[in-house]
This record gives structure tokens, C-alpha cells and sequence, in this order.
């Protein structure tokens, strides 16, 4: 998606645009985005609030291209970190539009509150899907909305970097099954504060409660069933994909818990890199 945004910005700017891309993992991002004269990947530490004021201030435009925007489903803080570069954009008076996002469950009082007080404030916001637009206009959001598909679907891979994935072991011909696993139990994540060397630092902790335990345990035991039966029932080999490198736990536990382990592979983000 991120690729696909900055070939759009590019078709729309030219090709000279200079594009700043914040992020608080800069190594994970040179593995798929080439920095150049051009485009600066900026570290950006998890206590977020100074550094993107100043982001903003030294940019003309602010674009939000992360798919989970609008919803504190993962943490309050990604939330927090658009609303706020949002609200620095209004009150410098830079364009700000959110661009191929997505609006989802918002449990917290106060970020509702907080969307649609500072998601008002964005020019343009472009949604991926009508029902976030929907959710939007119910949340009480006035900044104008418009509905397109995820843009993630018009980048194309480089072909001559490109080669068909194999799940089966080693030498298999049979046809092969994706299964995307996530653990929609893990979330959602709370925000703690905590001193560590003498300073003052966010620190994301991963609350389980036993239930939510029981149930991600639940989960991977389906989880793994269903592989098990795509190989004895339908004869194919199985990729367990990680999407993020945070769906490695449960895909470790799926595998390890198949019976026709043999006829899987996990394949990773963390240490599969997209050709471009």
C-alpha cells in the first residue's frame, strides 16, 4: 500500500516531489522503500508528539495512508498519532487529506470524541470502503469523505524479482492454499508509562486476560484443524502468511500443532521483502 501511495503522489506531483515518510522502525522500512534525493525515511520515536508537529510544520501537504486509521481496535496511540498530525495541520494550515483509510470499531468515549472534533479538521478524507464513510458521517466527522477501492490493489510487483511461492515441502507438486492467520485476541493494546534510564517513555503492554487466553488458544487449534483438513480432504500443500510480524506467534502455534505440518511453511513479513 505504502509503495502505491508514493507512485500515486508522484503520477500527481511529479516525479521530483519530495516525500517524507515518519516511522519508528526505519530499518524494517529500507527493506521495501529505496531512500533517495528525494524521499527521507524519518525515525520517529514512540513518544510521537514533538516529532510530528514538526513533520507537519516542515511539509507543504500531510497525507494519512495507514488502512487502520480510524479506530483504536490495535491502540489508542496509532489513533492518536493521525488525529494529531491532523490537528498540527489545521492549526499550521497545511492541506492534510487521509488517503485509501479505513474507519472501524471505536470503544473508547473519548477517542470518539477526539475523531470527530480533530478528523473534521482533515480536506479530504478518502476512505476504501462505503461503510467506513458511513461510520464517519455517524461519528459525527463533517470534513467531506469520498469512497474509492484500497489502492493497494493497483501496485504491481516487479515480474523479474517475482517467483511463485511454494508452501509444500521441498520438491511437492501439489497446488498450494494461503491462509492470512491473525490472533484477534491479542487485541486491544493499552497504554502504559514507565521510567526506563532516567526518562520518561510510552511503553505499548500486551494485556491478556485468561479469557482472551482461552480463546487465542481456541483459535489456534481451529486454526490449525482447518489446515489439516485443506491437506488430507483437498490434497493441497499450506502457506501460513504473517501479514505482520506480530502474526508470527499464532502461525508458529498453528504449525506446531498440525498434524500434516510437513505439507506447511510459514512465510513472514518480517523476513520476506516485496519486490520492487
Amino acid at each position: 500500500m505504502l509503495l502505491a501511495d508514493i507512485e500515486d503522489m508522484r503520477a500527481v506531483f511529479g516525479p521530483e516531489v519530495r516525500i517524507t515518510i515518519p516511522t519508528i522502525n526505519p530499518a524494517n522500512l529500507r527493506r521495501y522503500v529505496q531512500e533517495g534525493p528525494d524521499l527521507r525515511i524519518a525515525p520517529m520515536p514512540t513518544v510521537f508528539f514533538a516529532s510530528l508537529r514538526r513533520f507537519v510544520k516542515e511539509s507543504d501537504l500531510v497525507f494519512l495512508v495507514e488502512g487502520s486509521t480510524y479506530m483504536d481496535t490495535w491502540t489508542s496511540a496509532l489513533l492518536w498519532a493521525y488525529l494529531w498530525a491532523t490537528h498540527w495541520a489545521d492549526e499550521f494550515d497545511k492541506p492534510c487529506a487521509a488517503y485509501a483509510v479505513d474507519a472501524g470499531q471505536i470503544k473508547s468515549g473519548l477517542n470518539r470524541r477526539l475523531v470527530r472534533s480533530q478528523a473534521s479538521e482533515t480536506d479530504l478524507i478518502i476512505t476504501r470502503a462505503a461503510a467506513a464513510a458511513e461510520r464517519l458521517r455517524g461519528w459525527g466527522v463533517t470534513a467531506p469523505i469520498e469512497v474509492t477501492a484500497d489502492n493497494a490493489f493497483t501496485f504491481v510487483p516487479d515480474a523479474c524479482r517475482c517467483r511463485p511461492v511454494r508452501p509444500a515441502v521441498a520438491g511437492g507438486r501439489e497446488p498450494g492454499h494461503g491462509l492470512a492467520l491473525v490472533d484477534f485476541y491479542l487485541f486491544p493494546w493499552s497504554c502504559a508509562h514507565g521510567p526506563q534510564g532516567g526518562l520518561l517513555q510510552m511503553a505499548l503492554l500486551l494485556l491478556l486476560a485468561a479469557a482472551e487466553r482461552r480463546a487465542s488458544e481456541e483459535l489456534a487449534d481451529s486454526y490449525a484443524a482447518l489446515a489439516d483438513h485443506l491437506v488430507t480432504e483437498h490434497g493441497v500443500s499450506v502457506a501460513l502468511i504473517c501479514m505482520e510480524e506480530l502474526d508470527e506467534r499464532i502461525a508458529r502455534k498453528v504449525h506446531a500443532r498440525m498434524a500434516c505440518a510437513d505439507k506447511a511453511r510459514i512465510f513472514s513479513s518480517a523476513s520476506t521483502t516485496p519486490p520492487r
